[in-house]
């Protein structure tokens, strides 16, 4: 936990495969203490949303799944 406190999500951020993508986002969301629900997951968006807490990534076809917007609580 102290790596994701330490290293919090960015964007920019890029994850190898949505998977990987979908533990860090879960992780964020236990870090700031909220429960998240994903409102959209298909081949080329990912968006998560809870309180106070929005993310949402894009596939790009060189780079894997990469943060395009964030909003976190702190």
């Amino acid at each position: 936990m102290f790596e994701v406190v330490g290293a919090r999500l960015r964007v920019g951020d890029s994850f190898p495969n949505r998977d990987v993508l979908a533990l860090r986002i879960a992780e964020e969301a236990i870090a700031v203490n909220t429960a998240i629900t994903v409102v959209r997951s298909d081949s080329v968006q990912y968006r998560v949303v809870g309180y106070q807490f929005y993310i949402r990534a894009n596939k790009s076809l060189y780079t894997g799944w990469v943060i395009n917007k964030l909003q976190v609580k702190i």
